[in-house]
Formats: structure tokens, sequence, C-alpha cells
């Protein structure tokens, strides 16, 4: 008969993943549906960061854009244009596993305070190895 103390004792816990095997999933996944988006919640380092999962060519593009509208001084599209393209060779054909997540109308929940920003149309662009759990579906307030 084995000696279960000694047994206990000689085990080692596994380790864990860099990244959620599960999350890096939906994340490929997302990054092949353009213009899709799905409700989820992440954990991260103690904040909760709330929004629609979508993929990253729609982040680049998106933000390309914003960053034309603020543009001064002329040149216009050439941002946004410039983004497209790279989202274009980026996500077109992706390869290798995803090392960043992106959230469309970002919120971030602090415990025992307000959801920030509180009308948001912001994205929010993570590392998925930072990810320390998520629920599927966005937190509302109240």
């Amino acid at each position: 008969m084995p000696d279960s103390e000694n047994d206990a004792r000689s085990l080692t816990p596994p380790t864990p993943p860099s990244q959620d095997w599960f999350l890096s999933a939906l994340v490929t996944i997302m990054n092949s549906l353009r213009g899709a988006g799905l409700g989820i919640t992440l954990q991260v380092g103690g904040l909760l960061v709330t929004g629609q999962l979508a993929s990253g060519a729609d982040y680049l593009e998106e933000t390309g854009e914003g960053l034309d509208a603020a543009l001064t001084g002329g040149k216009r599209d050439s941002i946004a244009k410039a983004m497209g393209e790279l989202a274009e060779k980026l996500y077109s054909n992706e390869k290798q596993a995803p090392g960043y997540i992106h959230i469309r109308n970002a919120r971030f929940f602090k415990p025992g305070a307000n959801g920030i920003p509180q009308e948001s149309k912001k994205w929010w662009r993570g590392r998925l190895s930072e990810v320390d759990g998520f629920i599927i579906g966005a937190m509302q307030e109240g």
C-alpha cells in the first residue's frame, strides 16, 4: 500500500499556461468575424473590463478612423488608410495564436465603484496572457 502522505508531498502543482486556451480560441474566432461582437467581462489585475469582444481588424480600422478625426492640419484619411492596410495584412490570414484581445465599448469596474467611463465608445486592447479570468456576457451597472 502506498504511503499517501509521502505521495502528496512529492506532487508538484502543474504550471498554468500563459493564457487560457478557450479564451484564445474565442479571440481567434472573433478575429475572423469582422463587424461582430460578443459580450464579455474580463478579470485583469483586480479590475473588471467589460464590453464587446471584437476582431483585431475592427480595432485597427476604427482606431485609425478615430485618429484621422482627431488629426489637425490636413492629411485626413492617411492614418485610417494605413491602419486598414495593416488590419488586412495582420488579420486576413491569421495563422498564429492571438496574443491580444480587443474589447469595443469598454468599461472598467473596480470593486465598490461605478463603471468608468459611464458612456463608452472606447476600445480596450490587452494581452491575453494578462487575463486572470472571464465571463461570457457584458456587465451592466445597477
